[in-house]
């Protein structure tokens, strides 16, 4: 009895809950798991959890005061850096809005306007058919006279009469691409997308992403950390890689 009452104790040791988390001391006893029953993590003891009211997920902070991690879990978690490849990847899905404004200054916008003067884009952009996206050639940029350098430019339908638009990848996600040192894998039912920022003098977020790949959960994870804070990269990489998501 008086062994099972030590090997109890020991147990409430170990183990503490804090408003929605359970706290697990590692073998070392420097860094313990965070358990929220969605997902767990792994990092030094000092990191607390902070519940944040969320909308339409849950979400959390965990900081030590000093660093600060920030999660998302649902259906709407921010998604993931990508590079070059899943970019051009995802826009062959559909334009984005420089590029499907350069198509709407060649239509009239007159039958679509309302009332006020107004345009809902969605009821031009369902018209569209057969959308597909290529690399830019020089001949394609000359004989539509396209002035600016973009890498590709898209094909389609609209209302019988066929058009070729130019699209640019943005500076913007240019940067993003030289600057994320991503690792993609598989883990279980999800794709796990961790994103190290290597631009020190410009601080941006280094992150872990979980999304589902199959099944029917649409639930995805994301946990996030300012570049600049107490982590280098090789220490980042080795927190997100405790993180389970269940």
């Amino acid at each position: 009895m008086k062994k099972n009452i030590i090997i109890l104790f020991t147990f409430l040791l170990l183990i503490s809950c804090n408003d929605g988390a359970k706290y697990v001391t590692q073998e070392n006893g420097k860094s313990h798991l965070i358990d929220f029953e969605l997902f767990s993590i792994i990092l030094p003891t000092e990191f607390k959890y902070e519940k944040i009211d969320g909308i339409d997920s849950f979400v959390g902070e965990i900081k030590n005061g000093k660093s600060k991690f920030i999660f998302d879990y649902g259906w709407y978690s921010p998604s993931p850096p990508m590079d070059e490849r899943s970019y051009i990847e995802e826009s062959r899905k559909g334009m984005n809005f420089e590029t499907t404004q350069k198509f709407f200054n060649k239509i009239d916008l007159k039958p679509y306007e309302d009332e006020n003067g107004g345009v809902n884009p969605r009821e031009i952009v369902k018209k569209i058919r057969n959308l597909n996206l290529h690399k830019m050639t020089d001949s394609i940029a000359t004989q539509n006279n396209f002035k600016s350098n973009c890498e590709y430019y898209y094909t389609f339908e609209y209302k019988k009469a066929e058009f070729i638009i130019p699209f640019c990848i943005p500076n913007e996600e240019r940067k993003q691409f030289e600057n994320y040192e991503l690792t993609i894998d598989t883990i279980g039912n999800y794709k796990r997308t961790i994103a190290l920022w290597k631009d020190k003098q410009n601080p941006n977020i280094s992150s872990v992403n979980f999304e589902p790949v199959y099944g029917d959960s649409k639930n995805e994870l994301s946990i996030g950390i300012k570049s600049d804070m107490e982590f280098d990269k090789s220490e980042l990489k080795k927190i997100f890689k405790t993180v389970e998501i269940k």
